[in-house]
């Protein structure tokens, strides 16, 4: 994600189980490689060096290595384990999996791995689930959960603080694993399309996943051999849009996986190459993931701006929300006009007065952290009026963050105000916590921001306050204190304990990336 930082008064933009069965094949291997890469920041990449791996396969398991590739270049790795135990007369699959992305949002270095262990039972209803997700240096989150009958209990802790909920799963729901072992057992044929739900407990969301099994296909391995393999192809309701081709063996061992997502391939390979130590990379995603636009003069002085947006293969209205300040209007074929008006604290509205969530404490707006308190009386001083404080807390949280950097993928607000270092997401969170504290509702927002530096759009987050009506953008990062029409707006969150991992609130940044066009059409300021 882009955030804006100033050094002195120049802006960075200026801007069945059996022993043998070792294929975490089609479902796991595409949700975990678009979880991390967007938890990652879905940005740029470079190695980080590893000499570490997980636990090694004992003689009765099966392990299976995967090298990740973007763009030609590699950016980490994926180790399943594979076993299954007698547990009260029945066979109980135990998977156990290992994933690690390093790479490089505008020259950068950020490092994530996940650790996962499911256990399900042979008709691939999940009974439990761990997970480790370690972003160094700051964040940690470790989840636990537990499905009895069609209720999932799951705790999440981090920055020491736990946090439960429960979910009601269908009757149907599978495992994520289940589906490579329900293949093995019955092969899809040419032509043929099996679908299911699967509970992804990462995001705590059920999706509908459907493979479509094709004509065998030569294509090229690792190895550059090429051979022909089978083919199919699956979505998920998670990423609409996003297609994953799979290549598989007559053993249903998958070789090869690229996924419509900016060149990401893996592939089937030896311990010894997944780990193996590669020179840096030498592009930097966080650049080649902007959509370029040209000029636009005087950017954060712009009140309306309209623009011609070309999308190829998404629908637009169903990816940029539709508000009193921004407009989707449709084209033919494929050309819309996004029309976005700025506004500023201080402008009255008439928008529904928010739930209480927008008030509320919770994981990542851990509200009853003493430093958070400080500072959100820090930033507001003696001042009482809302609008005022709103804006005061902007520029504190600016000044705040002393350090700007791209290591932390999602931090939560203590940790962001004790460590005073982050990006966009940080200043975000922070932000939405300290207003918060003074009874402003608040909410993170995900999106576009322009870059004047590099004439450009790239992924960021900010904040909206709730002030006299109207929901208002407030940009930590840029500490403007007024709005503008070169935030385009994508999502936005209470981040609530009860809603999905924040990762989720940046999948719709994968629909437009590769995929959009942005031209200015009109830009119009104050007189």
């Amino acid at each position: 994600m882009i955030h804006q930082s100033t050094y002195g008064s120049q802006s960075l933009y200026d801007g069945h189980p059996c022993p043998s069965e070792s294929r975490r094949t089609r479902t796991s291997v595409v949700r975990w490689l678009v979880l991390m890469f967007m938890a990652c920041g879905g940005a740029g990449l470079t190695l980080a060096e590893d000499k570490t791996a997980p636990t090694k396969a004992k003689a009765t398991e099966a392990a299976d290595w995967q090298i990740i590739i973007l763009q030609g270049q590699k950016i980490g790795y994926a180790n399943s384990i594979t076993r299954t135990e007698d547990r009260n007369g029945q066979p109980i699959t135990i998977t156990e999996v290992f994933t690690r992305i390093s790479i490089k949002r505008f020259g950068g270095k950020l490092t994530t791995d996940v650790n996962m262990r499911t256990e399900e039972d042979s008709e691939g209803h999940l009974l439990s689930f761990y997970s480790l997700q370690d972003n160094p240096p700051f964040s940690k989150t470790e989840t636990r959960g537990t499905i009895k009958g069609n209720v999932a209990t799951i705790s999440t802790t981090s920055s020491g603080k736990t946090f439960t909920k429960e979910i009601k799963l269908p009757d149907d729901v599978k495992s994520p694993n289940w589906f490579d072992r329900s293949v093995k057992d019955s092969p899809l044929k040419i032509g043929e399309t099996r679908s299911f739900r699967m509970f992804e407990a990462t995001l705590g969301k059920i999706a509908n996943v459907s493979v479509k099994q094709l004509e065998p296909e030569m294509t090229k391995l690792l190895t550059s051999e090429v051979v022909k393999l089978n083919k199919s192809e699956m979505t998920q309701s998670i990423l609409p849009g996003v297609t994953s081709t799979l290549y598989t063996d007559d053993a249903g061992e998958v070789k090869k996986m690229s996924m419509g997502l900016l060149g990401m391939e893996t592939f089937s390979c030896t311990s010894e190459e997944a780990l193996k130590e590669l020179a840096a990379a030498e592009i930097d995603l966080g650049v080649e993931t902007l959509i370029k636009v040209g000029v636009i003069e005087r950017a954060y002085e712009t009140r309306k701006v309209t623009y011609k947006l070309e999308a190829a293969d998404f629908d637009p209205k169903t990816i940029f929300l539709e508000s009193p300040t921004q407009q989707v209007v449709a084209g033919e074929a494929g050309v819309f006009q996004l029309v976005v008006t700025a506004v500023d604290a201080g402008t009255a509205g008439t928008e529904p007065a928010p739930e209480a969530k927008y008030l509320s404490s919770s994981r990542f707006i851990d509200l009853e952290d003493p430093l958070i308190v400080k500072l959100a009386n820090e930033a507001a001083g003696n001042e009482t009026d809302p609008v005022k404080i709103a804006i005061q807390a902007e520029a504190f949280i600016h000044k705040h963050l002393k350090l700007k950097n791209f290591a932390t993928a999602m931090a939560t607000a203590s940790e962001v105000a004790a460590s005073q270092s982050g990006d966009c997401t940080e200043h975000g969170i922070l932000l939405a916590a300290l207003l918060r504290v003074k009874k402003i509702p608040s909410r993170v927002v995900t999106g576009l921001v322009y870059a004047p530096s590099l004439k450009a759009f790239g992924g960021h987050m900010w904040t909206e306050a709730y002030l006299h009506g109207c929901w208002v953008p407030l940009d930590g990062t840029l500490a403007k204190g007024h709005g503008d029409a070169v935030h385009l707006k994508i999502g936005d969150s209470a981040l609530e304990d009860s809603a999905s991992l924040p990762v989720e609130s940046f999948l719709p940044l994968i629909h437009i990336i590769g995929r959009t066009k942005l031209s200015v059409v009109r830009a119009e300021y104050a007189e």
